[in-house]
């Protein structure tokens, strides 16, 4: 039965993990509690020395869920592309370990959009940002819906020194064609690979929170920002994105204000009191 279930799938969910124990079974429910059918769900563990493995198990026995465990650990980036080189499924989704769906019709909203629009190449939304117990801390909107340019988007980002894609919710598995995370880009890899992703493709942005992105202990730093800058060049030179010098002095000042914008978020939230029992979940949508 198991893997009848998953030879149907038509969406892979993949979650890596190291060292996960709070968080990756909040993450691998948020996506067996999806509305959607055929969703193949891949947790791969990368080393863990907690409890990670057990609380994977938990949920191991719903014939959806593959369990892998790297021989080797890895870095991150690595684990990544490991992952996404195994997809065989029509569409897919890397949802980190301690993030989750925070709306239970996400993924059958993502793959009806990309059904309908066989142009798109994948399908963005709002974020929420959570704490380490799901509370909100903040809404993340985007000011855009439906489709939109990917390399307007692409431009922006390298201008403002940050992501303006944010997370993909399901990106079309032909469109990726080979794509992977590029491990020299230690701060933007999410970037570049949102890029590479979307090349000469539409994008289709929902404009609802329907990924709560969480902020916590082991994932609040602003050190590896430093990096921002020089590597949104790299991008913009691999991407053959053109910057001139006036884009470079623009470029400049953004980094400057996004850390500085940075570093008082990460300063808020380590003297912001957790609310216990609150966590977050999108609103359900408007008929």
């Amino acid at each position: 039965m198991a893997e009848e279930t998953l030879n149907d799938a038509e969406v892979t969910v993949l979650i890596p993990v190291r060292n996960g124990e709070d968080f990756v079974q909040e993450a691998m429910q948020s996506v067996l509690s999806q509305s959607i059918g055929g969703v193949r769900l891949v947790v791969s563990n990368n080393g863990s020395i907690d409890r990670t493995v057990d609380r994977i198990r938990a949920l191991q026995h719903d014939p959806r869920v593959a369990y892998i465990d790297q021989a080797e650990a890895t870095d991150a980036v690595g684990h990544f592309n490991k992952l996404l080189a195994g997809v065989s499924t029509k569409y897919f989704m890397l949802l980190c370990h301690d993030d989750y769906l925070c709306d239970p019709g996400a993924l059958a909203e993502a793959r009806d959009t990309l059904e309908r629009h066989p142009e798109v190449a994948a399908v963005f939304c709002d974020l929420a940002y959570v704490d380490a117990l799901g509370a909100l801390i903040g809404l993340r909107r985007f000011g855009r819906a439906g489709l939109v340019d990917s390399a307007r988007i692409a431009r922006q980002s390298v201008l403002a020194t940050r992501n303006l894609f944010g997370i993909p919710l399901l990106i079309r598995t032909a469109a990726a064609h080979g794509a992977c995370y590029e491990k020299s880009l230690a701060y933007a890899a999410d970037l570049d690979y949102a890029i590479a992703i979307t090349r000469h493709r539409p994008v289709f942005h929902i404009a609802r929170p329907l990924v709560a992105n969480r902020y916590h202990g082991a994932n609040m730093s602003v050190s590896v920002f430093r990096l921002a800058l020089g590597q949104m060049k790299i991008i913009a030179a691999r991407n053959a994105i053109p910057l001139g010098a006036l884009d470079r002095a623009a470029m400049g000042v953004a980094a400057l204000l996004v850390g500085l914008q940075k570093w008082l978020f990460f300063r808020y939230l380590k003297i912001r009191r957790p609310r216990p029992g609150a966590r977050y979940a999108a609103p359900a949508a408007a008929p």
